[in-house]
């Protein structure tokens, strides 16, 4: 199915697609749906496009050919009336081949909508219209078993028969054609039927008792038996001759206007749907004289069927002749057909034996395709290995570098350091020396202050032993105060040796003051002695810290060192492994080679093998 092309209107619906596959032939398909509530009469109208022929245009019976009509312009017409809801299905076939382009197909259908006539005839034209279907049906009937099962289930007939397919034949409405002799019959029955209806007219036929001629009968024919088939195409061709009779005198002026006008009155009265069945005749004559003609025109080209087999005689001879021939031919080919048959099965054998070895060397191909491949695994993961050796060689040349800087910038701090050391040695050499000469100067100090300190003890004895005196003076002088005259001269004695004992006295204060003095000059000393003791144990402590940070450093570089010579032992190894890669690489080159010439080795085998299949 393709495309759809639908049409909506007053609540009919038009769904119109081309249909290459559900039919003997291809056709196009229109769904036609009815959303009314009262019944309506639809008309749907097509062209045909300029790149198709109106012969190539057929009905199917089974799909409402009966309401289509097809004129010479190449218009098709489809007239239906439509109860409420309903739903049908119409179609009309093409005869074309694969390769013609179905869109032009599928143009827009012209859709009218109409009301339901009223039949203000009642019965009589109900009755006309069941009695001219069921003519309709039964040369319908005689048609389809006289055409053969193929693409004549849709299309009228056949474009071979001489233009038999016309503008508006369809399978249920075409005549059949058996031969010459009944075509000759149906044209001399056609020409007497219209004889007598130019007799029946010229001598003052009514035009009321015509038009119901035309439309099939009266109420006397409704309840008749339906005639054999032979008779109702024979009556059929009759009513044709006689619209084709009331036609000519209508357009050649013989009738006069009353009659015209009773006859257009009559004719008013009938609803649409006779005015389409009426058109339908005159198209159906039309075919039956193009059909004539063309027949007519082939036996005049072609002759009778004697004169065929006349014509045909002399070739017949020849092609019994040439029968013979290849008869003994036959024969001949039939001798050595069993030394064939004997030569074929020896290379039968052969080509199973070459089967066999092919079936060997696919195996041995596809034990090789699976080396190869696993070697393409393997080296896809050198490769990759490769690349991260590379990348981890590259991070190794940029730490290596690093390390050598730092390598360099280590030397040039130890050697700083180690002459830092020396300096430091040297300084604390020299602060031990003066740490020893400060110790001796403290021992001297200490052995002054000892001494010192004795003779302060011994000063501080005789202090007391005076300030003992001085106490029994004193008790004797309040002894003695009370005999002041009697003891002047031991007064003036003893003054004398009180103003002794006090210069004895400031001497020793003196002398006291100044071993004070000489101990806090030897504490300043000592304490100025302790501070520089303390400033050389702190420098000394401050170069063992740098002296330990110095080793640290080396131990580091050491370390370094031991790293770079491990890295350059895993270069070493990765060069190791570069060249098994290259061996590998070398190894699968030689692989894919040796591949290859299996790959022409079998080209060759299956080209013989083919060779072999194609003599066979």
């Amino acid at each position: 199915m393709t495309e759809e092309q639908v049409v909506q209107v007053d609540g009919i619906t038009v769904e119109k697609s081309f249909d290459a596959e559900g039919f003997p032939v291809p056709a196009v398909r229109m769904e036609i749906a009815s959303e009314r509530s009262e019944p309506v009469s639809v008309r749907l109208t097509e062209t045909v496009p300029d790149q198709f022929d109106i012969d190539q245009i057929g009905f199917h019976p089974d799909y409402g050919s009966e309401h289509w009509t097809a004129r010479s312009d190449g218009t098709l017409r489809f007239e239906r009336e439509l109860v409420p809801a309903e739903t049908l299905t119409t179609v009309y076939g093409i005869r074309m081949d694969d390769r013609t382009d179905p869109t032009p197909l599928l143009d827009e259908p012209s859709l009218a909508v109409d009301p339901a006539p009223i039949n203000p005839a009642g019965e009589d034209i109900t009755d006309s219209r069941e009695d001219l279907g069921a003519s309709e049906t039964a040369e319908s009937t005689a048609t389809a078993e006289s055409l053969p099962d193929d693409d004549a289930e849709i299309i009228g007939g056949s474009p071979s028969n001489g233009g038999a397919d016309s503008k508006t034949q369809s399978t249920e409405t075409a005549p059949s054609v058996t031969g010459d002799s009944s075509v000759q019959t149906a044209a001399a029955d056609a020409e007497t039927a219209s004889e007598s209806a130019a007799t029946e007219t010229n001598g003052g036929l009514d035009t009321e008792a015509t038009v119901e001629a035309a439309v099939g009968g009266g109420d006397a024919e409704d309840d008749a038996e339906p005639e054999p088939e032979s008779k109702t195409i024979e009556g059929e061709s009759d009513f044709e001759t006689i619209v084709e009779a009331l036609v000519a005198e209508l357009e050649s002026g013989a009738v006069d206007e009353t009659d015209r006008e009773a006859l257009a009155s009559a004719l008013s009265t009938g609803s649409r749907s006779q005015s389409v069945q009426v058109e339908h005749l005159q198209s159906r004559v039309a075919e039956l004289e193009a059909y004539t003609d063309a027949l007519e025109s082939f036996i005049d080209a072609a002759g009778t069927s004697e004169d065929i087999s006349t014509m045909l005689a002399p070739e017949f001879e020849a092609v019994e002749s040439r029968l013979d021939t290849l008869e003994s031919g036959q024969t001949a080919l039939e001798a050595g057909q069993d030394d064939i048959e004997t030569d074929l099965d020896a290379v039968v054998e052969d080509v199973e034996d070459l089967d066999e070895e092919f079936d060997e060397f696919e195996d041995d191909i596809e034990d090789l395709e699976d080396d190869v491949e696993d070697l393409t695994t393997d080296q896809d993961d050198l490769n990759a290995e490769l690349e991260e050796l590379a990348g981890y060689q590259d991070a190794l040349d940029d730490e290596i570098a690093d390390l050598a800087a730092t390598q360099a910038d280590l030397l040039e701090t130890a050697d700083q350091t180690q002459q830092d050391v020396a300096d430091l040695e040297s300084q604390v050499e020299t602060v031990d020396d003066e740490f020893e000469s400060l110790q001796n100067e403290q021992s001297q100090l200490a052995t002054a202050q000892e001494a010192t300190e004795a003779e302060l003890e011994e000063l501080a004895t005789e202090q007391a032993e005076q300030i003992s005196w001085l106490q029994d003076l004193q008790t004797d002088h309040q002894d003695l105060e009370g005999t002041v005259d009697g003891l002047e001269e031991t007064v003036k004695t003893v003054d004398a040796q009180a103003s002794e004992v006090a210069e004895s006295v400031d001497r020793l204060e003196s002398a006291v003051e100044r071993a004070e003095s000489t101990v806090a000059d030897f504490q300043s000393e000592i304490e100025s002695i302790q501070s520089q003791i303390e400033s050389a144990v702190e420098k000394r402590a401050e170069l063992a810290d740098t002296v330990e940070s110095v080793a640290e450093d080396t131990a580091q570089m050491e370390a370094e060192l031991e790293r770079i010579e491990r890295l350059q032992g895993d270069l070493d190894a990765m060069d190791e492994r570069l060249a098994d890669v290259e061996d590998l690489q070398l190894t699968v080159q030689e692989l894919e080679t040796k591949f290859e010439n299996f790959e022409e080795d079998i080209n060759r085998i299956r080209q013989v093998s083919d060779q072999l299949s194609d003599v066979f």
